[in-house]
This record gives C-alpha cells, sequence and structure tokens, in this order.
C-alpha cells in the first residue's frame, strides 16, 4: 500500500533538483495546501493531509514548477482543473496510488 512517505524529498524537473517537504503551515497562507518555491526550488505541502490530497496538492505544485522551469504561463483555474485527472490517471493506472475517493 502506498504512504505519504513513499513520496520522493526531491523531484527533478528539467535538469533542476526541486526538493519537497512536509510542514505544518504555509507562512501568509493559511487556507493553502502547498506552494512551489522557485528561488528555493522547492515543493512544500502542508503536513496532515491525506493521501489522495497530499497527491493532489503534489501534482497541482509540480505544475507550478512546470511554469517556472519551461516558462509556461497556466492559469490558475487550469491547475485546478488538471490536477484532478491528473491524479485520476496514476489512480486507475498504478495500483500504489490511493483510491480517487478515498479523503
Amino acid at each position: 500500500m502506498w504512504r505519504i512517505k513513499d513520496i520522493p524529498s526531491s523531484l527533478v524537473i528539467r535538469d533542476n533538483v526541486w526538493d519537497v517537504r512536509f510542514v505544518k503551515s504555509i507562512d501568509g497562507a493559511k487556507k493553502a495546501t502547498g506552494m512551489a518555491d522557485n528561488d528555493n526550488k522547492e515543493i512544500v505541502i502542508v503536513k496532515g493531509l491525506g493521501r489522495y490530497e497530499t497527491l493532489k496538492t503534489l501534482i497541482h505544485e509540480v505544475l507550478h514548477t512546470f511554469e517556472f522551469e519551461y516558462r509556461l504561463k497556466i492559469d490558475h483555474g487550469l491547475v485546478y482543473k488538471l490536477e484532478e485527472p491528473i491524479l485520476g490517471f496514476f489512480c486507475d493506472n498504478w495500483n500504489y496510488f490511493p483510491d480517487r475517493h478515498e479523503p
């Protein structure tokens, strides 16, 4: 069974290493569950989310890293629309991802 600790501590995105870090909260963003920090090449995710929500947040933030690394402009509304189908793709094709209806 897949566990949150299985998320790697770093990801390579267009030849740059992005660290993945879990925190209690994100400074200055009370409702945020994640953040992609281009200056520090870091993806930050709030601890305590369920597996499904954690992966959805990771995908969301990875999409933001694509914006930085590939100099893309992705409307934030589109990022939200893409996170669910991308996660669904992984859930449907790899057993170790959580069921898409899991909290």
